[in-house]
């Protein structure tokens, strides 16, 4: 496994004078607006930057649980079984309807091709094809970024709603031979983990020697996300540039089952890098999942360890749907760990 050598993503930059950086929205959904902040660094230096995304929406756009498969893309230049190029036209169809990920609609506004990224074939079918993907296209570095910080996760947090994506790029990224980091962007703002437990989670990685540096959000960053956001759908970034704005000190979210506490302002939207090896080291999730071949094998791992998931809850969700009735997802969540004995109020 391979992780930026130097005690910063700066000095790796300033050293190595890398040429070409692949970076990568790891969470699924408008976590491709994530990339935008690291993005325009990386370009303001003179590195050419591939910008991508894990392809998984939430039920909201697509109800169909599971991520998108890259046969269900249509309009895409696939390179490999697990990753596809795709542009301004591409969409998926999902239970015979069109859905389009939030990572063309990016690419729609931006007027450039992005990567596509699906993590139905577990941490070695996404492995085998980024690897090759990297090395083809002779990236120096790959920078995986994840929106709200749920990626610390290190597995049994109550209050963890969406682990599968983020842990499966986190067990590929940590594997991959090619210079790599993690950057987590909005601090908080996927309303998942507290603000509190994400900064103590943060001092762990440090006090491990796992910090790579940090970059606060600068005012072509914010102009730029507002257009984007005009297009794609994101609370977790709306969240982040409210904060940048210091218009709120909290944002309700996902059907009103998470608060997003902005109360740190302007030092919400920042992106802190990390050593992936560290991180990895860190996750007894991450570990569990390394040899895993399918996503629906990841859940089972999961689940086999207490944790619930974002598959557990869209399988509901439809279910639900199916009925004509509202999900609430507080309650899913909630039955599911009464079912395994474990109160999480």
């Amino acid at each position: 496994m391979s992780t930026v050598k130097y005690g910063s993503l700066e000095e790796f930059i300033l050293k190595e004078k890398p040429n070409k950086a692949f970076v990568i929205g790891i969470g699924g959904g408008g976590d491709i607006l994530a990339t935008i902040p690291t993005a325009n660094w990386l370009r303001m230096l003179g590195i050419s930057v591939t910008l991508g995304a894990v392809i998984w929406e939430r039920w909201v756009v697509d109800p169909v649980p599971g991520p998108i498969q890259m046969e269900e893309m249509r309009n895409v230049d696939v390179i490999c079984e697990r990753i596809g190029i795709v542009n301004e036209k591409s969409y998926a169809i999902r239970g015979g309807k069109k859905v389009i990920p939030q990572i063309v609609n990016a690419a729609r506004v931006l007027k450039e091709d992005m990567v596509a990224i699906d993590v139905s074939g577990g941490v070695q079918g996404v492995l085998k094809c980024l690897k090759m993907f990297v090395e083809s296209e002779n990236y120096d570095i790959v920078i995986g970024i994840d929106s709200g910080g749920d990626v610390l996760a290190v597995g049994g947090e109550k209050e963890l709603w969406s682990p599968i994506a983020d842990q499966i790029m986190l067990a590929t990224l940590a594997n991959l031979e090619s210079p790599n980091a993690i950057g987590i962007f909005g601090l908080g703002t996927d309303g998942e983990l507290p603000l509190n437990y994400i900064i103590e989670r943060l001092k762990n990685i440090v006090r491990a020697g796992g910090y790579l540096g940090l970059r606060g959000i600068t005012n072509k960053d914010i102009e730029m996300l507002e257009e984007l956001m005009k297009h794609v759908i994101t609370e977790t970034t709306r969240a982040a540039i409210n904060a940048a704005k210091c218009i709120d000190n909290s944002n309700i979210i996902r059907s009103g089952t998470r608060r997003v506490d902005l109360s740190l302002g302007i030092l919400i939207p920042i992106t802190v890098y990390l050593s992936t090896h560290v991180l990895f080291k860190q996750s007894k999730m991450a570990k569990a999942i390394v040899n895993t071949k399918s996503v629906w094998e990841v859940r089972d791992i999961l689940n086999g360890m207490g944790i619930f998931t974002e598959i557990d809850l869209e399988i509901k969700i439809m279910e639900a749907l199916k009925k004509g009735e509202k999900p609430n997802p507080y309650e899913i969540k909630e039955n599911w760990y009464k079912t395994i004995g474990k109160d999480i109020t």
